[in-house]
C-alpha cells in the first residue's frame, strides 16, 4: 500500500511540475556532474583535488531537495530558490554528505575485505553477508536522513542520524520497499542514458521529500489520535 501511494503520488506531483523539473534537473545536474567528474580525476591526481570539488556537492544535493520539497508540498518554486537555499544549506549538506560518504567507504571496504578472504577462511561469507545488510539498512535510513535535514532543521546531526536509524526499525518494510523502488529507477536511468540529465534528480528527489512526508504524516496522525484518546479520558 505504502509502496503504491508513493510511487503514484511522486509521478503525479512530477507530471504537475513537468517542465520545471525537467529544466531543473538539467540545471542541476549541469552543476554537479562536473564536480563528480572532477573528483574521479581527484583519485588519480590527488587527494586535495577530490576533496575540492566533492565539497559543493552535499550543498547543492540538500538545497535542491528543498526546492523539490516545496513541490512535494503543493507549492511554487523557483530556479533561483538552488542558489537561495545553498547559504543555509552549506554546512548541514557539507557534514550531510561526510557523514554518508565515510560510513559508506567503511561499509564497502568492510565487504570487500571479507569478500576477497573467503576462500582463506569459510567464517568470512557470514561476516560478508552481515556487512551486505548493514549496506542496505544505511541505505534505508539515508532515505529518512536528507528529509530530517530538509524538515527538521533545528536538532543536532547525531538527533538526525538516530531518528533516521530508528525511523527504519520502526517502518522495515516501507523502506525497504521505498529502497527499491529509488534503486530500480535509478538502474533504469542508468540504462536510458538520455534520462539521467532529464529526470534522475527530480524523480528520485520527489522520492526522497514524499515519503518522508508519508511516513511522519502517520506518526502525527497517531499523536493526534492520542492526544484526542487522552483529551476523552480527561
Amino acid at each position: 500500500m505504502f509502496a503504491w501511494k508513493l510511487i503514484k503520488e511522486v509521478f503525479s506531483c512530477f507530471y504537475d511540475n513537468l517542465f520545471f523539473l525537467i529544466f531543473f534537473n538539467i540545471l542541476w545536474f549541469v552543476l554537479v556532474f562536473p564536480l563528480l567528474f572532477l573528483s574521479f580525476q581527484g583519485l588519480v591526481m590527488g587527494f586535495f583535488l577530490l576533496l575540492l570539488t566533492l565539497i559543493p556537492v552535499g550543498p547543492l544535493f540538500l538545497s535542491g531537495l528543498k526546492v523539490l520539497d516545496r513541490l512535494a508540498a503543493g507549492e511554487k518554486a523557483r530556479f533561483r530558490d538552488l542558489f537561495l537555499n545553498l547559504k543555509k544549506s552549506f554546512f548541514p549538506g557539507l557534514i550531510g554528505f561526510i557523514y554518508s560518504l565515510i560510513v559508506y567507504l567503511i561499509l564497502i571496504v568492510d565487504i570487500y575485505f571479507f569478500y576477497t578472504r573467503i576462500e582463506q577462511s569459510y567464517l568470512m561469507i557470514p561476516l560478508a553477508v552481515i556487512i551486505f545488510y548493514l549496506i542496505i539498512f544505511f541505505s534505508m535510513s539515508q532515505l529518512y536522513f536528507w528529509g530530517l535535514n530538509v524538515r527538521e532543521r533545528g536538532i543536532s546531526l547525531w538527533q538526525k542520524i538516530k531518528k533516521s536509524l530508528l525511523l527504519v526499525l520502526d517502518n522495515m518494510l516501507a523502506s525497504f520497499l521505498w529502497l527499491m523502488f529509488v534503486i530500480s529507477f535509478t538502474a533504469l536511468l542508468l540504462v536510458i542514458l538520455p534520462g539521467i540529465p532529464i529526470l534522475f534528480f527530480g524523480l528520485i528527489g520527489l522520492t526522497l521529500m514524499i515519503g518522508n512526508r508519508m511516513i511522519m504524516q502517520q506518526y502525527s496522525e497517531d499523536k493526534a489520535a492520542e492526544e484526542g484518546d487522552d483529551n476523552q479520558d480527561g
